[in-house]
């Protein structure tokens, strides 16, 4: 089964009767065209072992990229766990305050006598 292919010209629209030509030319040039010759055998390996390399190319890209992406997955994971755990920190500090402030309250309610009493409710920070 043949394959199709659209041959579009440089503006963009169908080929003209002249670019087909000169593809014609090229192709036989190479020996892809007319006859089976060893020019023909040369160049298409050559087409094939550009191709190969080619891919190779894209495939040892693709790993490097695959490489770095975990790379960066662990980087993110070790900084979630880092802010999570400042977060954590930053929570059981905030919530010492507002004890602070709360037993500080109860004892001005409560008509302490004491300055230890008043001290013992200030936090050390």
């Amino acid at each position: 089964m043949a394959d199709e292919v659209k041959i579009v010209d440089v503006a963009g629209g169908p080929a003209s009767e002249a670019t087909l030509q000169l593809l014609i030319k090229a192709i036989e040039k190479m020996g892809g065209g007319k006859g089976s010759g060893t020019k023909g055998t040369n160049a298409a390996n050559k087409a094939n072992q550009l191709f190969t390399d080619s891919t190779n190319r894209g495939t040892k890209a693709n790993k490097k990229n695959t490489g770095a992406v975990k790379g960066g997955t662990e980087a993110v994971k070790g900084f979630a766990s880092t802010l999570g755990s400042a977060a954590g920190k930053l929570t059981g500090a905030l919530t010492a305050a507002v004890g602070s402030v709360v037993n500080m309250g109860l004892v001005f309610t409560t008509n302490a006598n004491t300055m230890g009493e008043f001290v013992s409710t200030v936090p050390i920070i």
